[in-house]
């Protein structure tokens, strides 16, 4: 059982595991200072996977099927990691995957990453730009949907209230590894931002966890203006949408 369906037994939150956890924590050796930690998300998918993305799935995979969709339908860049682990773990537990992928500067690692895609399972579609796509996807939807049913769409990097619901659990895993003693409390947690679901989840796991822990976001695309501060006691919209949704499950609005 996650640690939050282990704090919160009565809400429906569906959810298996697809990694080891908990992941490790160590402090890093720098000149001058001995207070950073790093909390390694590498090894955390099996097979070789890691990171936020198989975390994700462990939430978004079960609620796929709580819903009766045996098709995912996600979008990213053809080097897309995440397309990639939705239609690897997908295909793994019953589910096909569509992919909406937009054209993207190429180099080696991004050809190798097409290849994989293709090698994947997953149907691809693929656009020169995002507009394109965003034309597309009601097509795409009425196209791959069975029996009546849409597919499950997920946005670029399963950035949902549901996958954010992986690092709400992450955090309640920080805070009991702060409870073992096993790290210290930490003052601010830096991860990088992209569609926005790590930093959010965190930052409702934190809460709930009753630690006083700043969630500090390092833009990695052009989604979110980098000049532009965003701070979580601002009440932005993409911190509130996965508190929300937990609070519609656990029956508490």
């Amino acid at each position: 059982m996650s640690l939050l369906g282990g704090r919160f037994p009565a809400a429906d939150l569906p959810h298996f595991r697809l990694g080891t956890g908990p992941t490790p924590v160590q402090r890093l050796e720098l000149p001058d200072r001995d207070d950073v930690w790093v909390k390694d998300e590498s090894g955390f998918g099996d097979g070789g996977w890691g990171g936020n993305k198989v975390r994700e799935l462990e939430w978004i995979i079960p609620e796929a099927h709580r819903r009766g969709r045996s098709t995912l339908f996600t979008v990213g860049g053809i080097g897309t990691h995440w397309g990639l682990a939705a239609a690897l773990y997908g295909r793994e537990h019953g589910l096909r995957t569509v992919l909406g992928l937009v054209d993207q500067p190429v180099d080696d690692h991004v050809r190798d990453q097409l290849r994989r895609l293709g090698e994947s399972g997953a149907v691809l579609h693929r656009y020169r730009t995002v507009g394109r796509l965003k034309l597309a996807a009601p097509w795409l939807l009425a196209r791959y949907s069975t029996r009546g049913r849409l597919p499950y769409y997920l946005p670029a990097g399963g950035s949902s209230p549901v996958g954010s619901l992986a690092y709400v659990d992450t955090a309640l895993e920080i805070a009991a590894q702060v409870e073992a003693g096993v790290m210290p409390e930490p003052a601010t947690i830096v991860t990088a931002v992209g569609s926005g679901g790590t930093a959010a989840g965190l930052l409702l796991g934190l809460r709930l966890a009753g630690l006083s822990t700043r969630v500090l976001g390092v833009v990695v695309n052009e989604l979110v203006p980098a000049r532009r501060r965003h701070d979580q006691r601002s009440g932005q919209p993409d911190c509130e949408a996965p508190a929300r949704a937990w609070r519609r499950r656990a029956g508490q609005s």
